[in-house]
């Protein structure tokens, strides 16, 4: 009754001569003001440059806001005209079939993943050519890993470059170059330009599949387009993949949601175990972190299986030792097992908290929520879920019934188990509520030694922030309020999750263009360093820059000690160390190295100061030193 007023009230206004008038006069007025608000904003936080951080989506303040905020007010006179035309597109919506339900969503879910990819990082990135934005942080090595990798000839095992590292080597994983991509481009080489990136397009894929999969997951529940869209978007906008922007490698968040895709599909097990084995055999060549997390699933899954009498024993074993070989084979091409860098110290070192899921570690996460107190190495272990979906769980710690069944079949237990025993492995050893220690396990040193491994074991709590979401927007989905209030509700919360993370997808200022070198530094380096073929720093365990030699090598084939690697073989490296410095201090040079340290350490030369037998140079903010061509 009362919105049948409303409309009659609108109706009455627009009679009125000047009414339409009116409100565009109005509605042009607020949107100059808006606009004047964005310019005295921009003027007084963009002064540096066009790529400054206050700078970001110029555009869309100038223009954007304005007329989205005109075009909004004046439409309000219409207000019971849009709705009964958004009334009949919703009846429409709601008679669709379900294959044309999950084709839409499915497609608006990608489409959101590319204009967050958009918003955030800009199609600039995508372009191979552009390498500039990558001159920073781990992106850096990440990089030029790649680029070193696809420029030296072919070895064996494929993966490994004994270029870098030296004497040992390394590995293309070791980098965090992606090694199923490092592989087809370098095998791409006729004609694909090493100094190229593809990380930008791995991200950008990375978004549309988190989007896809997100889709996905909802399909096997009956419910309204809008509803799954919504839910759609609150999976896709996950805080703990948009706060993964470091690690490039890592964002393949859309594996996790894959994997329950898989656990919760209406096709038959053996498919399943199919898909699931896919799964498997494709995140080994992408990262270990993802293949020890996909490993509990698939461990989990035969189990249940087995449990359930749906496959034969001997086809598990089968499986099992496939999985097992591929995976042994893989690793072994990659040159995982080329250092025994894969096992570390430091397991627990990156652990997470068990209020990692209200809080936002950092100031750049949440507009509402503070961090909270929570040791600063904890960074791995982020978690938080964000503002919207914490306001959707409270009011279910005050229903009686939770009634979880409508969710998921009993037989999904196995889902909840794998996860639940990653969540218990991303707290251990010691178990902690902020600062307060709940349990402390004590491992022998070989499990230590293992799991040290995967000493960021902080990353295994994102399957649990995922379900948890899954779990809460279920609980809403599926619940007896009416579809009209469960839109609305949601809708409303996902502008607060919007809100509440935006500094997680905020523009990134990037840069056009390519890394450059000093030519100049490069041209001394290869003067000095002549028909030589080894680049030997001292000490080995100096934090350096190392992207000048990283350069040397992948253009003129030198190798080089100095560089960042995720794992090494550290006992080694001490060796060697000491070897450099003995052979610095006798003087007793090998005939293809050139040795350098830093200007400062110039005097660990100086019994070969007067010997005609060697030869020095300063180059930039080092000293080295070679034996004399014969």
């Amino acid at each position: 009754m009362k919105q049948i007023i409303f409309f009659r009230l609108l109706e009455n206004i627009r009679k009125l001569k000047y009414s339409k008038f009116i409100f565009l006069l109005v509605s042009l007025i607020i949107s100059l003001l808006v606009l004047k608000n964005q310019l005295n904003w921009l003027e007084n936080n963009c002064t540096n440059s066009r790529y400054s951080p206050s700078c970001e989506m110029k555009n869309m303040r100038i223009y954007f806001f304005p007329i989205l905020l005109f075009i909004m007010f004046y439409m309000l006179l219409f207000m019971d005209k849009l709705y009964f035309i958004f009334k009949k597109i919703f009846e429409k919506l709601g008679q669709l079939n379900d294959r044309r339900v999950f084709l839409i969503s499915a497609a608006i879910s990608s489409l959101l993943g590319v204009l967050i990819f958009y918003i955030r990082f800009s199609f600039l990135i995508i372009n191979p050519k552009e390498t500039l934005w990558l001159n920073s942080s781990d992106w850096l090595q990440n990089y030029l890993g790649g680029y070193v990798f696809q420029s030296v000839p072919w070895q064996f095992p494929f993966g490994v470059n004994n270029l870098l590292n030296y004497p040992i080597g390394t590995s293309v994983g070791y980098s965090d170059s992606i090694p199923i991509l490092a592989f087809l481009f370098k095998i791409l080489k006729p004609i694909w330009n090493p100094e190229y990136q593809y990380l930008g397009l791995w991200l950008f894929i990375c978004y549309i599949l988190q989007g896809f999969f997100s889709a996905l997951l909802l399909k096997k529940w009956n419910m309204h387009i809008i509803l799954k869209i919504i839910c759609s978007f609150f999976l896709f906008l996950s805080p703990i993949l948009l706060n993964r922007f470091a690690h490039i490698t890592l964002n393949c968040h859309w594996i996790i949601l894959a994997i329950f895709c898989i656990f919760l599909s209406r096709i038959s097990s053996n498919m399943k175990l199919f898909y699931l084995t896919l799964v498997l055999l494709f995140s080994v060549w992408v990262h270990p972190y993802i293949v020890l997390m996909v490993i509990v699933f698939y461990i989990m899954f035969l189990l249940s299986m087995i449990s359930l009498k749906e496959i034969n024993l001997k086809y598990v074993f089968m499986n099992i030792i496939g999985v097992c070989f591929f995976t042994y084979f893989s690793w072994y091409l990659i040159g995982y097992f080329h250092l025994k860098g894969i096992y570390d110290s430091g397991f627990g070192v990156y652990s997470s908290n068990l209020n990692v899921f209200f809080n936002p570690l950092s100031r750049n996460v949440s507009q509402f929520i503070n961090p909270l107190f929570t040791p600063s190495d904890k960074f791995e272990g982020f978690g938080y879920l964000g503002l919207g979906v914490l306001i959707l769980i409270i009011p279910l710690f005050f229903q009686k019934k939770y009634n979880i069944k409508q969710c998921f079949d009993k037989k999904y237990i196995y889902l909840n188990i794998s996860v639940f025993l990653l969540f218990l492995f991303s707290l251990l050893p010691i178990i902690k509520f902020f600062d307060f220690t709940i349990l402390e396990i004590k491992f022998p040193e070989i499990i230590l030694n293992i799991f040290g491994t995967f000493r960021s074991n902080g990353r295994y709590v994102w399957p649990m922030c995922y379900l948890i979401v899954l779990y809460v927007l279920l609980k809403w989905v599926l619940s007896n309020r009416s579809l009209s209030k469960k839109i609305i509700i949601l809708f409303i919360l996902f502008l607060i999750q919007l809100w509440d993370i935006y500094p997680l997808y905020k523009r990134i200022p990037f840069q056009s263009g390519n890394i450059s070198y000093d030519e100049d530094y490069i041209k001394k380096w290869v003067s000095f360093v002549g028909d030589k073929k080894n680049l030997v720093f001292y000490p080995t365990s100096a934090d350096i820059l190392y992207k000048d030699f990283w350069y040397l090598t992948a253009k003129y084939g030198y190798t080089t000690n100095v560089g960042y690697f995720s794992r090494n073989d550290d006992s080694f490296m001490k060796k060697n160390e000491q070897n450099i410095f003995k052979i610095i201090s006798d003087g007793n040079f090998d005939k293809n190295s050139v040795y350098y340290v830093l200007k400062s350490q110039k005097n660990l030369f100086k019994n070969i100061e007067n010997n005609k037998n060697f030869t020095c140079q300063e180059i930039g903010s080092y000293y080295a030193c070679k034996l004399v061509d014969n």
